[in-house]
């Protein structure tokens, strides 16, 4: 999925889903908004999650450096809002651990474009199996996460709803 003929774009979709967690995570300003507004998004789970696909979708034209298909766009930002809704269908410890790994991979990208810009070479073998050890964190770490979480949920509401479990409630019991 986040891989292309063009190397910058694992990286595009990488920093794409980084900025949605974060500007999510930002929600706590949302009292910036007018009054009409918040109500909106308070009050209307679809309309937030059609903030979201915007959001991805806006994200990751902003941060391709080269010229894509709208369509291919609009392709991956299905995709990765796919991949937003199983990361917020997690428990605590593994959102946190696929975050980090996330991170991690972010970060070890921009180490490779600057050793590869600065003709730096002898570490991209390391580079590599560290990134690939990561995707693979990730996607276990997913997986097993979203399973058992939905298990979890299942177990214990007696009128489980899949549409209410991936759109989301208005509260939660914290």
């Amino acid at each position: 999925m986040f891989e292309s003929t063009n190397t910058n774009m694992g990286a595009n979709y990488t920093k794409g889903l980084l900025l949605l967690a974060l500007t999510v995570m930002g929600n706590f300003v949302a009292e910036t908004l007018g009054c009409s507004t918040q109500k909106l998004l308070t009050k209307n789970r679809l309309a937030k999650h059609l903030v979201i696909l915007f959001l991805i979708y806006f994200t990751l034209n902003i941060t391709n450096n080269e010229s894509v298909h709208p369509l291919h766009e609009i392709k991956m930002t299905f995709i990765l809002f796919v991949c937003f809704i199983i990361f917020t269908k997690m428990s605590t410890k593994s959102t946190v651990i696929v975050f980090s790994a996330l991170c991690l991979h972010y970060i070890l990208g921009n180490f490779k474009t600057y050793y590869s810009q600065n003709n730096i070479h002898g570490y991209n073998d390391i580079f590599n199996v560290i990134d690939k050890g990561l995707i693979i964190t990730i996607a276990i770490t997913t997986v097993i996460g979203f399973v058992t979480y939905l298990l979890k949920e299942r177990r214990e509401h007696k009128n489980f709803n899949l549409y209410k479990f991936f759109i989301g409630v208005d509260s939660c019991r914290i």
